[in-house]
């Protein structure tokens, strides 16, 4: 029987070779971030978390409430929409995902557009090494950490030099809001608070 099965006829598509990658997409993800989170995440499927509230979040502009046990995925629950959001604002500046100059419209002078607050510098640094594993598919979204004990000078040439997404301790970013002229949140579309009950 299961020879037979491997002999019915298949339609034609032009969707990227992936196993597994309708998983992704179905949830509203774009093919190239759902292709690398198979092949390069090697992530097979979504968890429960991220079923219900990737889809959400890329469908309306809205608040969500993201409850769930630790290791459930939570991360990539707001990361992946967060992602697909920056990567769609890249597309849509002069109407194609290539600038006028052949350069991706998005880029680190485009300035801040998601802050993401979290309470330690544990934890900062987690989200952080998520975030740039995911952006590896779109290597022209700059994200950057500000966090307590590190060096505030280092701190701020990496805003100088422009991000797209900045992950921060709440006492951090107040420090840099207060006395940094050059962390400008006029664009801040997106704030998330992880772990945000502390």
């Amino acid at each position: 029987p299961a020879e037979e099965a491997n002999h019915g006829t298949t339609q034609p598509s032009n969707a990227p070779l992936v196993d597994g990658i309708d998983t992704f997409t179905s949830l509203g993800l774009s093919p190239t971030l759902a292709a690398h989170l198979l092949t390069k995440m090697e992530l097979k499927t979504p968890t429960a978390i991220q079923k219900s509230s990737v889809t959400q979040l890329l469908r309306e502009d809205s608040d969500a409430f993201i409850q769930s046990e630790t290791g459930s995925g939570k991360t990539l629950a707001y990361l992946l929409p967060l992602a697909q959001r920056i990567m769609a604002l890249s597309e849509r500046r002069d109407g194609g995902a290539e600038g006028s100059k052949g350069n991706i419209a998005v880029h680190r002078d485009s300035g801040l557009f998601a802050i993401i607050l979290a309470p330690t510098r544990e934890l900062c640094k987690q989200i952080s090494v998520v975030l740039e594993r995911l952006l590896g598919c779109a290597h022209w979204i700059v994200a950057g950490t500000v966090i307590g004990g590190e060096k505030k000078k280092s701190e701020k040439a990496r805003l100088r030099k422009g991000l797209n997404i900045l992950v921060a301790t709440p006492g951090r970013l107040a420090d840099h809001l207060d006395n940094t002229k050059v962390l400008d949140i006029r664009n801040v579309r997106w704030l998330v608070l992880d772990e945000g009950d502390r």
